[in-house]
């Protein structure tokens, strides 16, 4: 092959050492920004302060540590989550909800095509995956200036986010994760500072510098 192209960092270090690869490239995904804020633009239905979760409700997003993670932070009287996904494991989540009392305050959205709305009108955007590749959910809200809490997961969180600059990375623990909940909705300051240096901190994600790195190549 003329060249192999690596989605993330830490991919191209393991094409390179463990298949003693010399062709590799990487190029991150890209995201149409244009397009992200313009959807962006349409109304919700919320009017009330609240954290962001988008995924498929599968074993490998830990939707389930997020639900007792937020538990633990107990800002629930104060931010409401906000579930964006489908999945097979939605009953299971919906009865842990309801274990912990917070069928009031967690709401399961469904499938939604236009993220984006929701991204641009919350505090912040949460991840709480076991792992990923390389999270676009991530790039698109921060490009809408939406921060971001992720646990620190082999691979992509790693390389998007930029510790106290555009958002925090976690263990992969609740109480770690529940720490980071609460921090970033009881420090406003924080969150401010967050959200004005999101969108600068993805440009390179755009759609437009990306098909240059693929003409490149």
């Amino acid at each position: 092959a003329r060249a192999v192209v690596a989605l993330t960092n830490s991919m191209q270090v393991k094409l390179e050492t463990r298949l003693q690869l010399s062709n590799v490239v990487r190029i991150y995904n890209p995201v149409m920004t244009d397009l992200v804020h313009q959807r962006a633009k349409e109304s919700i239905a919320i009017n009330t302060p609240f954290i962001l979760a988008v995924g498929r409700l599968n074993r490998l997003k830990r939707f389930d540590r997020l639900i007792a993670a937020y538990a633990k932070a107990e800002v629930a009287e104060h931010c409401r989550l906000v579930i964006l996904g489908e999945g097979e494991l939605r009953r299971e989540l919906e009865q842990q909800i309801q274990t912990c009392g917070l069928q009031d305050k967690i709401l399961f959205l469904g499938y939604e095509t236009n993220p984006y709305k929701y991204m641009t009108r919350a505090e912040y955007l949460v991840m709480s995956s076991d792992t990923e590749a390389y999270p676009v959910v991530l790039i698109e809200a921060l490009s809408l200036g939406c921060p971001v809490l992720s646990t620190d997961c082999p691979s992509g969180p790693r390389e998007i986010i930029r510790e106290g600059v555009n958002g925090l990375l976690v263990d992969l623990t609740d109480d770690a994760l529940a720490t980071g909940i609460q921090r970033l909705c009881s420090d406003i300051k924080l969150r401010e500072r967050l959200s004005r240096q999101a969108p600068s901190s993805v440009q390179n994600n755009d759609i437009r510098t990306v098909a240059n790195a693929w003409l490149a190549v």
